[in-house]
This record gives C-alpha cells, structure tokens and sequence, in this order.
C-alpha cells in the first residue's frame, strides 16, 4: 500500500487535536464549578480534627467535628465501633445525625479499651467520605472494691471486700498465669459485702471484676504472698505434742485446714511444751477460720523457750484451759529462765478460765523476756479470777498490743504491780485497740497496775467501753505507774461508761507526766454482751484516730 506523505501528516495533526480536546473536558470535569461542589460531597469530604473521648463512670462520649463546607447542611455519620485498631472485626455500627455519640456499658464493656472510625454519609454509598479514626477510649466503670487489707492477703487466700450494693452475684478473678475463677457470691456475702476467696496460687498476680448480673461493678489486682517455707508440714490427725517435742529450734510448722485437739496418749488434754527452743506455728491457709487448735496450755520451758502463731483460732474450751501461754522454768516452775519472744498474729484465742498470759511463776526478775507482742487479734471469753496479762515480777523488754480486739477478759487488763529494782525500763504500747466489757473484784488500777517500776505507757487511738462487768465493782483509778521518769501517754480515745460499778467514774490518774490529748465519750451502743463492734457508717471515730485514722480496731470499719 502506498501513503501519502501530505495526508498522513494531516492524519497526525487530527488525531493530537481530538486527544487536546479530550484532556481539556477532563480537566473541566475535574475543575468543578462552586455550583457543582455544593452539589458533589466528594470521599475527601471527611469529618476535620480528631474525634475525642470522655470517659464516664458508665458512659463514654465521642464527639468530632462536622466537614468543610457542612454549615447549615444537614449531615449524617457512619460510626463504626471496634475492639481492634485496625477494625479487622467490628463490634457494632450506628448512625447519627450530630457530630458525637453517647456509648453506655450497655453497648460496651467496661474497663476494656475500644476503638471508633467515623465518616459522613454521601447521597449514595460511592459518595460517603473516607474514615477518621480515634485513638483508644473506655468507660471507666463502677468502683465499689475496698481496697484489699494487708492483714487479709495470704499465699493461697485472700478476702475481697465492696460497697454493699444490689444485686452482686459473682467474682471472676483472672490470674496473670491460667484460667480464670469464677466464685458465686452468696446472699448473705452480698449483704456483708465481703466473701473469702481461697485456693489461689502463691506468689500470683489477679485481677478480680466483680458483677451484678453481667454488670461490672468494680476491678481491682492484688498478689498473693509467697508461700512460706515450711520445716514440717502437719494434719489434724498427727500429734501436734510429738511435733513440738522433737522439731528442731527455729522450726517453721504449717498446718494444714482442720481441727487439732491436743490431748495424749490416753485421749485426755494435754499441755502443748515447747523446751528451749522457738518455733513458728502458722496455718497454711493463713485464715484462723480453718484451722482450729483446742488447747489445754502452751507452755514455755526454760531458756531460749519461744513462740510466733499466725492464722490459727485457739480454743481452750474443749480443753478446760486455764492458761493460754505459760512461762516456766525448764524443771520447775520458779527456775530461772530467760526467755525469747511471744508473737501472735491474726489469730482468735477464746475461753480461758484464768488469763491468755502467766509470767509470775518464777522469783522477782528470775524470767526474763525481750518481746511480747499481739497484732491484729480478737482474744476474749476469759474468767475473772486473773488479770489477763499476768506479768508481775517479770523483767521483759516490750509489751505491744495492736490492731486488736479484747472481749470479756476478766478482772483486770495488765498487772505488773511487784515493786522491782535493777531491771531495765520496758515500753508497753496498745494502739487501735477495742476493749468491752471487763473488770471485777473490787480491783483497782484495772487497765495497768505498774506500782512504782517505771516505765513507757503509751495507750492511743483505742476504745475502752462498758467497766466493770455487769454487777461488779472496780476501783475509781484505771492505772497506777508512779516509777521515776514515768512517761505516759493516753491520747486519741473514746472511753464510754468506765464506772466503779456504783456510779463513780474511773478516771486517769493526775500525773504531771501524763499527755491526755483529744479523748472522746461518744456512746456506741454496745452491751457487755457485745461482740459485734462494728462501727456506724457517719461515726467520727472512723476518722478521729491520731493521723486521721479509725479509734478502736480497724477490722471494725470494715
């Protein structure tokens, strides 16, 4: 075929003029008028800024800001929930006609972070706006946890405490390793607001979410302690006597859940002896209301004898109990003897026919003692014929009584009444005690009697209430300590009906070298029959304490 040069020259110069015309009309299709581009809300037509989030209790609100060039125009929005960033999965979608949308914990779930998207609605679904995003957001969700009580944390158990509230029904507590627990909440652990978890692992990290229905109602994380290292691990059924007869001295002894009645090789009760050396008893559970020790005595003899107990209920009904911690010589009773300590933690000590403590067996200063010590203990239902804490003669170092409760103890609270020489001054603390309910015989002096030893006497942010028991008698005098430099202090207090049983008050002595400072009487109600020392909710005493904090027991407030 043969072409012609002139017209394929004219060819070519069409064909560029009908590609100019073609890329001009794009270009005008692309260059909208102003007319057009209100009638055209282009995909770039996306909602400006950010969309931000404000966190409620049961709500959270997303609010963002509407496009350019929607003044005065009616616009809807696409909103798109997730709890995955890059919104793989979504959990719901919703529209709206205002740039924001209120979330309740109906739709989300609390405490839990989630993620949103948002664009604005074309005339049809090819015109919508692309997406803008949020960062995370959650609802903060009820709190009615109290915050766990360290007294309450153990290795393999803790207690959990709420605001009473409607409607509890269960605990999940999710643990950093394994599944998850699930424990009912009893009716009546709804109304206490406070339900014992056990058979958690030692040494572990939890998170609890406490629910009404499928509701959360509160979150909190708290870790179990280690798992002590137990020398010898016991059950009920050995013999707890042989154990402390041949363990060696410094021996940590765990007892596994149960009862324990200590009796001998004829069924009779028999005192538990520990003989020039310490030893440890301590429940491994770490709750006094598992594990349960019927006693006849603990007795300590002779030198380096000592004792720590922690999460056991001592009984000494069963057993006829007439001490519950007996110091004596290693042969006899009045030997010399110099002993280490006695510690009691987080336990239930009842039903003694004289006292919880003898100490005066031996000659003056011939027993010896560094530290007695009682913390976050409820001891009482004792007999009247001993002061409770029966230390005369004695040369110890420190009594420290805290966090503790004291019911119906008896005819008098410490006697350390024998007139000594050549010993050191001790130091003798109760703080955040409640005391009801004791006093009788026509004893004087019945909260301390020193007689002339001196020493530190200090008894703050404590409640003493209902002296004497009822139809006896008590002197007009709560303590006598006139020893030289004497220094005592008795501050933060409420002390309610402390009578001599006929009408007098009994007061504190008029020291010169007694600090009495912002001491209350405020009436709580309580009988000598008490034992529920609960205190009202509105009660100053929750708050009247030395640093602001509870005068009495703190388990009380709880």
């Amino acid at each position: 075929m043969v072409i012609n040069p002139t017209n394929y020259i004219e060819m070519k110069i069409l064909s560029m003029y009908r590609l100019m015309l073609l890329v001009c009309a794009v270009c005008c299709l692309v260059s909208c008028s102003p007319e057009e581009e209100k009638l055209a809300p282009m995909r770039m037509f996306i909602p400006k800024g950010e969309i931000v989030s404000t966190s409620g209790i049961t709500f959270v609100a997303l609010m963002w800001e509407p496009p350019l060039y929607s003044s005065g125009k009616a616009v809807k929005y696409d909103v798109a929930v997730s709890k995955d960033s890059t919104f793989a999965t979504t959990a719901f979608t919703l529209q709206t006609d205002t740039a924001g949308v209120l979330l309740n914990d109906t739709q989300l779930d609390v405490r839990t972070d989630y993620f949103a998207r948002v664009r604005a609605k074309g005339a049809d679904t090819t015109l919508d706006s692309k997406w803008l995003r949020s960062p995370a957001f959650q609802i903060k969700g009820e709190q009615i946890f109290l915050p766990v009580r360290a007294t309450e944390l153990k290795a393999i158990s803790t207690t959990l405490r709420w605001t009473v509230t409607p409607g509890i029904t269960k605990i999940v507590l999710t643990p950093a390793t394994g599944a998850a627990i699930e424990a009912t909440v009893s009716t009546a652990e709804a109304a206490d607001g406070a339900k014992v978890i056990k058979g958690l692992a030692a040494n572990m990290t939890y998170n609890a979410d406490i629910f009404a229905g499928t509701k959360s109602k509160g979150y909190l994380s708290f870790k179990t302690l280690t798992l002590p290292n137990f020398t010898v691990i016991v059950k009920p059924a050995d013999n707890l006597i042989t154990v402390l007869d041949t363990c060696s001295n410094n021996a940590f002894i765990g007892l596994e859940p149960g009862t324990y009645d200590i009796k001998d090789a004829g069924g009779a009760y028999a005192n538990l002896v520990i003989r020039q050396k310490t030893v440890t008893l301590q429940s491994i559970s770490g709750d006094p209301l598992d594990t349960k020790v019927n006693f006849k005595e603990v007795t300590l003899k002779g030198d380096g004898a000592g004792i720590k107990l922690n999460g056991i209920e001592f009984d000494g009904q069963a057993g006829a109990g007439a001490y519950f911690i007996n110091l004596t010589g290693l042969n006899a009773d009045a030997d010399p003897a110099v002993f280490t300590s006695i510690e009691m933690e987080n336990c239930l000590i009842r039903n003694t026919v004289n006292c919880i403590f003898r100490g005066n067996r031996a000659g003056n200063l011939a027993h010896k003692i560094n530290l007695i010590k009682m913390n976050n203990c409820v001891a009482g239902d004792n007999g009247g014929s001993y002061t409770y804490f029966t230390m005369d003669k004695m040369d110890f170092v420190k009594l420290e009584l805290t966090n503790s409760t004291f019911y119906n103890i008896g005819r008098a609270f410490i006697s350390w009444s024998t007139a000594l020489t050549g010993n050191a001054k001790p130091t003798v603390i109760v703080d955040n005690c409640t005391f009801n309910n004791f006093g009788s015989d026509g004893r004087n002096y019945v909260l301390l009697d020193a007689n002339s030893n001196p020493l530190d006497f200090v008894f703050t942010n404590s409640i003493l209430y209902n002296l004497p028991k009822a139809g006896s008698t008590i002197g007009s005098s709560l303590i006598r300590a006139t020893g030289a430099n004497t220094a005592i202090t008795y501050s933060y207090n409420n002390v309610f009906n402390v009578t001599t049983g006929a009408g007098a008050p009994v007061n504190m002595p008029a020291y010169a070298y007694i600090t009495a400072t912002a001491n209350k009487a405020i009436d709580l109600g309580w009988t000598a029959t008490t034992t529920n020392f609960t205190l009202p909710a509105a009660s100053e005493l929750r708050t009247a304490g030395k640093t602001g904090g509870v005068v009495g027991d703190p388990r009380w407030t709880y």
